[in-house]
């Protein structure tokens, strides 16, 4: 992401994604949610419940494809929910869409 343009930061498990979110304040979170205690969905939470994330757009990234599983990210607060594998273009397209003026 960071040849089209974008700052970017990168958090291996929800503790360091939390504390980086914090610091950093992003525009928009792809979250992938396979992630470690606790999970992607868990952490949405989190980045809807704190002031500094709070206006955060989120992406789901996940596996799993199946309407039922779109739903469920979409009634937790997600903006979009991408299934693995996505390529940087389509995320880049994704985000050119959600926020005008990007890329």
């Amino acid at each position: 992401m960071a040849s089209f343009g974008y700052e970017v930061r990168t958090a291996y498990d929800s503790a360091s994604a939390i504390a980086e979110a914090v610091a950093f304040v992003p525009q928009v979170a792809l979250l992938d949610l396979s992630t470690p205690e606790p999970d992607g969905m868990s952490l949405a939470e989190h980045f809807q419940q704190m002031p500094e994330t709070k206006k955060t757009l989120l992406i789901a990234y996940s596996g799993y494809g199946r309407q039922e599983d779109i739903e469920k990210t979409t009634k937790a607060g997600f903006a979009h929910h991408l299934v693995k594998p996505v390529d940087a273009e389509t995320i880049h397209k994704l985000i050119q869409s959600m926020i005008p003026g990007e890329g």
